[in-house]
C-alpha cells in the first residue's frame, strides 16, 4: 500500500509562490492584452465612423432629383419616394441651389398628392396636404410635410428634428 504524505511546508511555501506569481503574471498579460484590445476598439470606432458619415450622405444626383414625400407630419409615417421628372440638373455633379430644390420638390409632393389613380380599386380622394413644407433629411436629400398650422420652416423643421434645407 502507498501511503501518501502531506508536502512539507518548504514545499507549500514554493507552491504559494508559484501560484502567486503565475497570478501576477496573468494578470499583466490580461491588462496589456486589455489595453490593446481597447485602443483596437478605439481605432475601429473611429475608422467606422468616419466611413458610416461618408456613406449616410446621399449623392448630389439624389440631393437633386429625389424627394420623401410624407402626408403627415411625422418621419415614421407612411411616405413615398418620388423622382424629379424633367430637372436639368438631373445628371450634374453639381449641387442645384437650396431654393430651386425646395421648389422642385414640394411641386413634385403635390403632383404627387393630387395624381388621380390608375388603379380602378384605389380611393379616389386626394390627400389634403396643407401647407406643404420642406426640411433636409440627414442624408441631404429633401422630405415635404403637412405644415397643417403654417409654423416657419425653422421651427417647423425642429420640432421633426430635421435641419432646414441648405447647401
Amino acid at each position: 500500500m502507498n501511503t501518501v504524505l502531506p508536502p512539507t511546508d518548504n514545499q507549500v511555501a514554493a507552491m504559494r509562490q508559484r501560484v502567486m506569481t503565475e497570478i501576477s503574471t496573468v494578470t499583466r498579460r490580461r491588462r496589456r492584452r486589455g489595453g490593446l484590445t481597447l485602443g483596437a476598439a478605439l481605432l475601429g470606432a473611429v475608422a467606422l465612423t468616419g466611413g458610416a458619415f461618408a456613406a449616410t450622405q446621399a449623392s448630389v444626383e439624389a440631393r437633386n432629383n429625389t424627394v420623401e414625400c410624407y402626408t403627415a407630419a411625422d418621419t415614421s409615417a407612411v411616405h413615398a419616394t418620388a423622382t424629379i421628372a424633367d430637372n436639368d440638373a438631373n445628371t450634374s455633379s453639381t449641387l442645384t441651389p437650396t431654393q430651386q430644390r425646395v421648389q422642385n420638390a414640394i411641386a413634385q409632393c403635390e403632383a404627387g398628392w393630387n395624381a388621380v389613380p390608375t388603379d380602378p380599386d384605389a380611393p379616389a380622394s386626394t390627400a389634403d396636404v396643407a401647407h406643404p413644407t420642406a426640411c433636409q433629411l440627414g442624408d441631404g436629400r429633401l422630405a415635404v410635410f403637412p405644415n397643417q398650422d403654417d409654423e416657419s420652416s425653422s421651427s417647423f423643421c425642429a420640432g421633426l428634428e430635421l435641419a432646414v434645407p441648405s447647401a
